[in-house]
Order: structure tokens, then C-alpha cells, then sequence
């Protein structure tokens, strides 16, 4: 590694501990509190995403029909997603010093 590599290198490495990233997989400890790591928040450092707090209704009742896709008024289909629980999986984003927002809930494939 010549002198320029070296340079360069320190450059990053220095530019990288000053600027963490402002992502993070969390892991809920309970409806309103969460863990990044050894790191714990509660409802006091962090901001939720509405739709992770009530039910939600995911999909609706479509059928296709010969002049294209309409809503029917019956809700037949209707899937509900949960609010968040502990052991929920989350996305969250820095955005102070002691701020997170919980964005969204993630899951492994």
C-alpha cells in the first residue's frame, strides 16, 4: 500500500467513527419500549410510526370485473396486522441525540 492508499484509508476510517449509522435493527422489549443492541429505549427516545400502533387492515375485498378491478363494500378478505409486541424485529432511524423513530416492523425470510 503506497503512501496515497494509506492516506486515503485514514480518511475513511477517521470520517466513519465520527459519522455512525443513522440505521438500526432493534428489537421490541415490550409494545413501547426497544433494544438496539445493549443499548435500551423506552417510550421516551422513541417516535412510532402510526400504523404500528393500532390493528390495521392490510388488504381489501377486489374482484375483477369485465370493465377492469372494483372494491366490493364486503370486507371477506380483510388481513389485520398487529400492533408491535415484544420480540417484534424493527426498523429504526436516528434522528437525535437520544431520538429514534421506529419505522417499520421486519421480518426474516
Amino acid at each position: 500500500m503506497n503512501g496515497y492508499e494509506k492516506l486515503i484509508m485514514t480518511i475513511r476510517k477517521e470520517g466513519a467513527r465520527n459519522n455512525p449509522p443513522s440505521l438500526f435493527i432493534g428489537e421490541m422489549t415490550s409494545k413501547n419500549e426497544c433494544a438496539i443492541g445493549s443499548l435500551s429505549l423506552d417510550k421516551e427516545d422513541l417516535l412510532f410510526a402510526e400504523h404500528l400502533t393500532k390493528r390495521v387492515v392490510s388488504e381489501l375485498d377486489i374482484k375483477a370485473d369485465d370493465k377492469g378491478v372494483s372494491k366490493t363494500g364486503t370486507n371477506d378478505k380483510c388481513k389485520y396486522i398487529e400492533p408491535l409486541k415484544k420480540g417484534d424485529k424493527v426498523l429504526l432511524y436516528k434522528v437525535g441525540e437520544e431520538k429514534y423513530v421506529v419505522i417499520e416492523r421486519v421480518v426474516s425470510l
